[in-house]
């Protein structure tokens, strides 16, 4: 895989075949300019389900609801080409944590899915099988990523950011924010529901493997979608690779 992710535009999504193949052993990543004409979100907004339009209805601002159809859009439609059914069809429901999910009578193929977005991006992440989470922000120079980092890192993951001289903690602080973030969201968890005992590891490589105390193993892999973002794909397993697409 490049170090960046293709963007998914509309002449693509239009363009993709009826199925999308997806074999057990890939993860496939699609990252998506949120920043579409009104004519594409005139074609996107009908597939939306009556929650997702009231969902959409609740932001006060235009360009927060036009990113909400856009990223919810794009997920159904690449959705619908994995399930072989119609974007406005898709059934959602909720797992254990409140995770998204496709509901179980219109998921014969077991798709997993996570949805990410930061700005004026998002970045989808679809597997067969196995759970999936993704993240995505941009890289912003602040003051408090120590004080982020004292609320939410475990002690160990705070130990190792600390270690980073003050001139690198920016990026040491993103890169793993993303991994941390993508892997709580693939086991259906929020940043407030840290496991105790549990560490992400902070990481220089692209690609991270850790264990849980439960017996499952997780793979990381982070990517660097467009330049000032820096995001991450977590799934179960380390038998699996990443795919992308242009």
């Amino acid at each position: 895989m490049t170090s960046q992710t293709p963007v998914a535009t509309r002449y693509q999504l239009r363009c993709l075949h009826k199925e999308l193949a997806l074999a057990p052993s890939e993860v496939h990543a699609w990252f998506v300019d949120l920043r579409l004409d009104s004519e594409w979100l005139s074609e996107l907004r009908p597939m939306l389900s009556a929650d997702e339009e009231k969902r959409a209805q609740r932001f006060r601002s235009t360009v927060d609801k036009e990113r909400f159809i856009a990223s919810h859009g794009v997920l159904r439609t690449l959705l619908a080409r994995y399930t072989l059914q119609r974007p406005e069809q898709l059934s959602f429901a909720e797992g254990p944590n409140g995770k998204p999910a496709l509901a179980p009578g219109s998921n014969e193929k077991d798709i997993q899915f996570n949805l990410a977005h930061s700005g004026d991006h998002a970045l989808i992440a679809i597997a067969a099988g196995r759970e999936v989470g993704v993240d995505i922000e941009r890289v912003v120079q602040q003051d408090d990523h120590e004080r982020i980092a004292r609320r939410f890192f475990s002690s160990r993951e705070l130990a190792s950011f600390l270690g980073y001289p003050n001139t690198q903690r920016t990026e040491a602080f993103f890169r793993h924010w993303v991994r941390k973030e993508a892997y709580l969201k693939a086991r259906g968890l929020g940043l407030t529901r840290h496991e105790e005992g549990f560490d992400v590891p902070l990481t220089e490589e692209k690609v991270s493997m850790f264990a849980h105390v439960d017996g499952t193993t997780w793979t990381a892999r982070e990517i660097l979608p467009v330049p000032g973002y820096t995001a991450a794909v977590v799934a179960q397993g380390a038998d699996w690779r990443l795919r992308s697409f242009d």
